[in-house]
Order: structure tokens, then C-alpha cells, then sequence
């Protein structure tokens, strides 16, 4: 680029001289060349090129060097052809924008598949970036970019966290629940963004731990209830012994009599022992042994298991089989165990004298069995819970017709191993059906 300078000095003293000289042109004819030249031409020059280093060094110089500092030019960039520097300068923008674009994807890519909520506000309190996960979790509006972030969050306790540390800048966790549209348990915490774009910004973590305190209780009232269902038949069990052991002269029928109680109460005892097992199994999602076997066969098989049962109940029992040659592949053994489980509770809520219907058909890709009964059916409340361990829908209801209360959960496991789904309709008094539903391999 100095060059360039010294050059166009030197070409503008040329061409001042040449028009100098075009413009007076007469008076130039009457002197020498060699006075023309020594007097005219050469202080013109040297004039001209000191006033060229004068400029250069005091007043360029130190304009060019803040140009490269601001720029953050190359040092030679001066040196360069205008039109590719243009070209440089204008291609490195462009790269440095999709750059920029690429990093913006990736980072709202990334936003976008956390699970935990998040959502980040300036330090005015307007929001700035969400991901759709927080969106669902505290149930946004379509846009929120803009909004004030007590406009979107309507919870007063996360509201006034943000608002205390918006002030006092000190990191902030806790836990809220939510009521409406769903009940969701949440645990925010808020952190303080830094970089050179990012200070002063809040970033708000929520995660949903609703899952977790559903486990959590679900674990409680398993330990509470599992504990009750022992101790009962435990407390059985000792009291008749102790009476037993103590009275020397207990009369034979009377010690019989307490013998069949603790034999009665030891069977349950070994029945919740083994449903526990069962269902420790299941839950684990241990092996399943795939073979291929007629379910008709199977159906006819259980039913003639309970058929005492059903006889002494004076029970009607019909099925309605679409395909009996058609086989299907799935864990035989866990088959069984869901008939045996669903079967055994419609004889047991279904009076004397009632009707239970079974059926089995094919629908498209789907093997689908029900067992349908006239029984005392399950209030609309609990039926959402009926399948949780050793729930029972009123003791009071059904102390004649004890069972582990394991059956249904046993039922429900069984069925998500084979990748199927059970439904149940049921109207109080008037009886349940249950229906399954495997997926064909």
C-alpha cells in the first residue's frame, strides 16, 4: 500500500507539471529545458514525495495500525489488490455467518432434545430461549420469545425465587407442585449464565421428578403393605401356636380346628411368598421363552382347572373361540399365568349363580382375548389403581374373598413383557371385562 503511494505521488506530480504546462504553454517556449526542468520539474517532485513521507508516517500510520487493531486485519492486508480484499472481507462475513448459524442450530438441537425444561431471561426478566420440554411441563402458550417471564410462569413460589435471585444473584434451588393441568412434581434451579453475550442472563432448570415421587410412593405403600399382608397371617399363626403349646388338655376337635387355621394361614403365607417372586421376575424383565402353541388348547386347559369352582358357584361359563387351529408364538408359561390370575378373580367377585363370558379372536396383527363377567364389578375411582400391588378396592367388600392382592399387578407386568396392553371396563354391580392385547410375532 505505501508503494501504491509513493507511485500515485509521483504519477499526480507528473500530471500537475503536464498541465501546467498545456496551460502555459507560450510562456514555457521562451525558457530552457534544462531551467524548465532543474527549477520547475524537480522541486515539484521532491515537494511532492516529502509531503507524500510526511503524510505517510505522521498521519497514516498510526490511522492504519488502529484500522488493523478494530478490523483485526492481517498485516499485509494493504498490501493487497481493493477489489480482493472486498472479496476477502466480504467471504469471511459470509463464512462467519454460517458459522454462526450452524452454532445456533446445534445449540437450540441440543436445547431442544433435553429432557429437563429450560428457560433463559435477561436480566429485565423477558424471556429469551426456551426448549419445547418446559413448554409441556408448565403448559406455555404458542410464543412466549418477548413475554415477561411472570407472564408464562404462573407458579407463585418459582416466581418469587426468580425474582429473589434475579436481585440477589445467589443460586437458588427447591421443588413446586403443580396442581392443573395435571399434577407434576418439579425441581427448579437457577443459574447465572457468563460469556461475552451471556452475562447478567438466567438460565431456569426444571426437572420433572413425577415419575419419581410416583415411585417413591409407590415403594412406601409396597413396604407398608407388604408388611400388613404378612403380619396378619404371621400373627395368626403365633397366637395359635402359643395356644397350642400352653394348654396342656386343649380338646382334639378344638386343636384340630386351630391346626386347619394355621395350615389355611401358612398357604397364604407360601401364595404371597410365591406371587412376590413372580412378580420380582416379571419387573426384572427376565427371559421370555417364545414357542409356538394353540391358545384355545390353553383357555380350555385353565377353565377345566376351576371347574370345581364354577360348580360349586352354580356359575355359568361360556367362551367364544374365533380360530381354535390357529396358533400364535409367545411365553406359554405367562400365558397361562394371566388366564389362571383373570379367570380365578371373575369366579371369585362373580356370585352364585352368575355368568362369565370368555372370548378370543384375531384382529389384524393382534391376539386378543377377554374375560367378561356379571360380578360386583370396581368403582370408576379405583380403577385407575387396580393393577398397583396389594391394592383392594374396600376391604370391607371382599374379606370373603381373600387373595394376595398381587394377581392384577402379576397380570399387568406379564402383559407389557409380551409388548401387549390390558384394558379394563367395569361398572359397579353389574361386572368387569378385562381385555388383552398381544401383538402377533
Amino acid at each position: 500500500m505505501k508503494k501504491r503511494f509513493f507511485i500515485f505521488s509521483f504519477l499526480a506530480s507528473l500530471a500537475s507539471i503536464m498541465m501546467l504546462f498545456m496551460l502555459m504553454a507560450d510562456y514555457w517556449r521562451q525558457i530552457e529545458w534544462v531551467t524548465i526542468i532543474f527549477q520547475f520539474l524537480m522541486p515539484v517532485i521532491l515537494i511532492s514525495l516529502l509531503l507524500h513521507i510526511i503524510f505517510l508516517f505522521y498521519f497514516w500510520d498510526p490511522y492504519e495500525q488502529k484500522i488493523y487493531k478494530k478490523l483485526r486485519l492481517p498485516k499485509n492486508f494493504f498490501e493487497k489488490d481493493i477489489l480482493d480484499n472486498f472479496e476477502h472481507a466480504w467471504n469471511d462475513l459470509l463464512k462467519k455467518k454460517y458459522m454462526l448459524q450452524e452454532e445456533m442450530e446445534k445449540m437450540q438441537n441440543i436445547l431442544d432434545s433435553i429432557s429437563e425444561g429450560i428457560l433463559i431471561i435477561n436480566p429485565q426478566g423477558i424471556v429469551v430461549q426456551h426448549n419445547p420440554a418446559i413448554e409441556s411441563m408448565l403448559n406455555f402458550p404458542v410464543k412466549i420469545s418477548g413475554m415477561k417471564y411472570w407472564e408464562v410462569i404462573t407458579h407463585p413460589t418459582l416466581n418469587e425465587a426468580i425474582n429473589e435471585y434475579l436481585n440477589s444473584k445467589t443460586h437458588t434451588q427447591g421443588e413446586i407442585k403443580l396442581i392443573s393441568p395435571s399434577e407434576k412434581n418439579l425441581q427448579f434451579e437457577l443459574i447465572t449464565l457468563h460469556g461475552d453475550q451471556l452475562d447478567g442472563q438466567l438460565l431456569i432448570k426444571l426437572t420433572d421428578l413425577t415419575r419419581m415421587r410416583k415411585l417413591e410412593k409407590i415403594r412406601a405403600d409396597f413396604v407398608a403393605n407388604v408388611s400388613h399382608e404378612l403380619r396378619s397371617p404371621l400373627t395368626a399363626i403365633l397366637g395359635f401356636v402359643e395356644t397350642l403349646k400352653d394348654e396342656q388338655n386343649l380338646e382334639e376337635a378344638k386343636a384340630k380346628k386351630f391346626l386347619s387355621v394355621v395350615h389355611q394361614n401358612v398357604l397364604r403365607l407360601t401364595d404371597i411368598v410365591q406371587d412376590l417372586l413372580i412378580l420380582s421376575k416379571a419387573e426384572l424383565g427376565e427371559q421370555i421363552e417364545y414357542t409356538k402353541f394353540l391358545p384355545s388348547e390353553l383357555m380350555e386347559n385353565v377353565i377345566d382347572l376351576y371347574r370345581q369352582k364354577i360348580q360349586e358357584k352354580n356359575q355359568t361359563i361360556d367362551f367364544f373361540i374365533q380360530d381354535n387351529k390357529r396358533e400364535i408364538r409367545a411365553d406359554r408359561y405367562r400365558l397361562r399365568q394371566i388366564m389362571i390370575n383373570l379367570i380365578d378373580n371373575a369366579i371369585k367377585y362373580t356370585p352364585v349363580n352368575g355368568k362369565i363370558l370368555l372370548k378370543q379372536f384375531f384382529d389384524n396383527d393382534y391376539f386378543i382375548f377377554s374375560i367378561e363377567d356379571t360380578g360386583i364389578g370396581i368403582p370408576y375411582n379405583d380403577q385407575d389403581r387396580i393393577f398397583e400391588r396389594f391394592y383392594r378396592v374396600d376391604k370391607s367388600r371382599t374379606d370373603d374373598r381373600l387373595g394376595t392382592g398381587l394377581g392384577l399387578s402379576i397380570v399387568k407386568n406379564m402383559v407389557e413383557l409380551h409388548s401387549g396392553s390390558i384394558e379394563l371396563r367395569s361398572e359397579l354391580g353389574k361386572g368387569s371385562c378385562f381385555t388383552v392385547k398381544f401383538p402377533i410375532l
